[in-house]
């Protein structure tokens, strides 16, 4: 039966036990097995220490978080995954148990960060952010229930509870009306920032944060009747080859990071939504050697009024800008969240010198005697200077902050353009909705080249958005009948749509709104040649406008029928 070390040579009898390790335990076990001949545990007259993997566990922590090292150090020895070299011996050595539980904790992880910031982000409307100070990160491990073996031996595995990140030495728990969906921050030791997803959060006594990291999901494209494009193949209204773009680059074996996939996503949606509407002017920017950033900024412009609108465009569509690279927007934003730290400091600071003056303040109405009254008023003086100096060191501050914020926001917009301008200039990959979104859903932290990269191995959603998908039937049907057009474009599209299968992506659509698109069809035609982008943008807008009821029974009698 395993022993515990009492810390003072003695031996006591303890019983093995099974239930999941604490995140102190997690850590420590970790260290020990990476360093199994650094394990010590002793009492001396200079007070008690714990040292693994090179690391003085106890050392300038209060007398909780040291209760809770030794507990946690304890507890290893008791369930057998670490014991004494000898029976008197203060040093220790990892057990071929402890050596199998820590194989389950490779993905523990501790950075020394000194803030966070939780940000929530919404597909409509702008995002949520605080930045709060802390003393660390730690990765958690998942938890998992024990194996099942099934009748044909197969090992089934269930998650108990994800793997998360343990946010250590907050001030106070924060008082949010929102949920988290993203924890960023600057790791000390490597420079570079990590950002995680992360699904709720969760305050753990006395000063922690729990935030479970976010599963992402994501699916390759297959070639079935749900796949927009793969029915106008099998309408004939695109070439087999369109359909093969849509399709996700092979699985890479790396996995990208969920907020990487929500952000390609995001865009994908956005820009399949908003290609009517922006398409053209993008285009034009990609046939023109001489373009510029400003005129990117005003191809993104229509889409602010735009109903699909998410806020993804906001750095495309601001006035002002500045000069920047990737490299500098990260350095200003790691400048902006140390100085929101500091001004939570600096807050606090202030809060507790506030209190010092009013307990003085209290003192002196108090004193009665001329020598005690007289000390006392030198007190409430000093500590009224010294609320006053961190009154004016806050309001600097907060100063600083904004300035820093406007920084940030005209050096984002700058890159953003400038990459986008660069993707279009390179002319390396098609100009497309998806092709663009894997160009940017890492800007402006990163540059297009190295979002394409690390976007191209997501698999694409099968989903073609609605507009895009009209926009994808209109531009073929033009494509393939030009010479024809001239004859009569309406019997034309009249022909072609007739032969989208039934219930395939966009057929309902264009069937019982055909009196609409005839319509604009024969509006624009008039006007000159029929442009794919401007004919779909009409058609949205005069078939999903609200209808009266003489208009639905119009358009009900104008319905295609096969």
């Amino acid at each position: 039966m395993p022993q515990a070390h009492s810390g003072n040579g003695a031996r006591v009898a303890f019983s093995h036990t099974n239930d999941d390790l604490s995140p102190k335990e997690i850590e420590l076990l970790w260290n020990a097995a990476k360093d199994p001949s650094d394990i010590l545990h002793n009492i001396t007259l200079d007070g008690e220490s714990i040292r693994v993997n090179g690391r003085q566990f106890l050392a300038g922590v209060d007398a909780r978080a040291g209760a809770e090292w030794v507990a946690a150090f304890q507890k290893l020895e008791e369930r057998g995954y670490i014991e004494p070299l000898s029976h008197d011996s203060d040093f220790f050595r990892v057990t071929g148990d402890g050596y199998q539980a820590a194989d389950t904790l490779e993905e523990f992880a501790r950075w020394d960060a000194k803030s966070v910031v939780l940000r929530a982000h919404y597909f409509r409307g702008p995002s949520d952010e605080i930045t709060l100070s802390c003393t660390s990160v730690i990765a958690i491990p998942a938890r998992y229930f024990d194996d099942q073996i099934g009748t044909d031996g197969t090992i089934q595995r269930s998650v108990k509870e994800p793997p998360s990140l343990i946010v250590e030495g907050i001030s106070s728990k924060p008082a949010l009306a929102w949920t988290p969906t993203e924890i960023e921050f600057l790791d000390p030791a490597s420079k570079k920032l990590q950002s995680f997803r992360v699904e709720g959060m969760a305050f753990l006594r006395p000063r922690s944060l729990k935030l479970p990291l976010a599963t992402e999901s994501v699916r390759p494209i297959s070639l079935s009747a749900d796949d927009g494009r793969h029915g106008l193949v099998q309408a004939d209204l695109l070439p087999a080859t369109e359909e093969l773009i849509a399709a996700a680059e092979p699985e890479s074996e790396s996995r990208p990071d969920g907020f990487l996939v929500g952000s390609r996503n995001a865009w994908v949606r956005f820009l399949e939504q908003c290609w009517p509407i922006i398409g053209p002017q993008i285009l034009s920017i990609a046939q023109k050697p001489a373009s510029t950033i400003e005129e990117v900024r005003l191809a993104f412009l229509p889409a602010k009024e735009h109903p699909h609108d998410s806020g993804l465009g906001t750095d495309f569509y601001r006035e002002r800008i500045q000069q920047a690279t990737p490299a500098d927007v990260v350095a200003t934003g790691m400048r902006f969240d140390e100085v929101a730290a500091e001004i939570l400091q600096a807050a606090a600071d202030k809060d507790r010198a506030a209190n010092s003056c009013a307990d003085a303040q209290a003192a002196l109405e108090l004193a009665t005697n001329p020598k005690d009254k007289e000390l006392v008023e030198q007190v409430v003086q000093q500590r009224k200077g010294n609320l006053t100096q961190l009154d004016a060191k806050l309001a600097e501050l907060q100063r600083t902050q904004k300035e820093l914020e406007e920084t940030l926001r005209d050096q984002q917009a700058y890159v953003c353009r400038f990459e986008m301008l660069d993707f279009l200039r390179a002319a390396e990959h098609p100009v497309d909705p998806r092709h663009i979104a894997n160009a940017v859903a890492a800007l402006p932290r990163k540059n297009w080249r190295e979002s394409f990269a690390l976007c191209s191995p997501i698999p694409f959603d099968a989903y073609v958005q609605h507009e895009y998908q009209v926009f994808l039937v209109i531009s073929a049907i033009l494509n393939d009948h030009a010479s024809d057009l001239n004859d009569g474009p309406v019997e034309v599209f009249r022909r072609a749509l007739l032969k989208l299968p039934l219930r395939s992506p966009g057929q309902p659509f264009f069937w019982e709104n055909w009196g609409d698109l005839k319509s604009v069809i024969e509006e624009l035609g008039n006007s000159g040649p029929l442009d794919s982008f401007r004919l779909t943008d009409m058609f949205l807008k005069k078939a999903m406008r609200q209808k009266n009821s003489l208009e639905k029974l119009q358009a009900e009698s104008e319905r295609l029928r096969g």
